[in-house]
């Protein structure tokens, strides 16, 4: 039986939060991209700005750098 907010999307989603917080940002702002392009919908600039600061930050720490 699945239980409410249980999805395998969203279970791997929280996996990558539990390594890397800003790819879990990254993938998040990825995924309602995808939902509002797919649905005709307006996006906000913000969420361009901050994919691509999450997408910096993930990087920076995948090649081991400060995540200041």
């Amino acid at each position: 039986l699945l239980t409410q907010g249980y999805l395998p999307e969203l279970e791997a989603m929280r996996q990558v939060s539990r390594e890397n917080l800003y790819k879990s940002v990254q993938q998040t702002c990825d995924y309602s991209l995808r939902h509002l392009l797919d649905n005709c919908r307006g996006i906000h600039p913000r969420v361009i700005l901050t994919r691509n600061w999450a997408l910096t930050k993930a990087k920076q720490k995948q090649a081991g750098h400060s995540n200041k």
